[in-house]
């Protein structure tokens, strides 16, 4: 049997199979290990991500308030959430938005841009949220007025839908 290096990903016809330190920490199918990761090895390894370790404020109507370390304010979908449980949050860059999607429930992280570079037809935005996070977004398919927006110093919301809030259990 061949050997892999300490960390790493095996793809099979339908699944990834992530390991670190020769222990496996998650299989599953692409899409579900880059969407779902079970801790932050495999968030890290698998893509960009925004981890933030956050705290549970409040749970009300199916919706979480979590706020960082830092001091920022997310929301989430609740599920089975409790106030005063600790987990990681996270936000992959490309699910950001400069506006609310008009589909589904929305919240947004307010900051300053710190660097916009232009990638292809995405723009790769760094944004210091207004208590010191630093976060990535991919903003894809912006008008030229929207671009304005995304020069350095100017303050954005960034947006994202609660349901892309992935979260993660504190010891995973």
């Amino acid at each position: 049997m061949p050997s892999l290096p300490a960390s790493s990903v095996k793809a099979t016809c339908c699944a990834f199979v992530v390991l670190q330190g020769g222990h496996v920490q998650q299989i599953g199918a692409p899409a579900d290990v880059y969407d779902r990761p079970v801790n932050a090895f495999v968030a890290g390894f698998i893509g960009e991500s925004n981890l933030l370790r956050v705290r549970v404020e409040a749970c009300e109507q199916g919706v979480a308030r979590l706020r960082s370390e830092r001091g920022d304010v997310l929301q989430a979908q609740a599920g089975a959430l409790v106030p005063g449980q600790t987990v990681q949050a996270l936000l992959r860059p490309e699910q950001f938005h400069l506006g609310c999607p008009a589909d589904a429930g929305c919240a947004s992280l307010e900051g300053t841009v710190e660097q916009t570079l232009f990638v292809g037809k995405d723009f790769e935005v760094t944004l210091r949220s207004v208590h010191g996070e630093h976060l990535k977004a991919v903003v894809r398919d912006a008008s030229r007025q929207a671009l304005q927006r995304l020069q350095d110093g100017n303050r954005l919301h960034l947006w994202y839908r609660l349901d892309a809030v992935h979260l993660i259990p504190e010891n995973a």
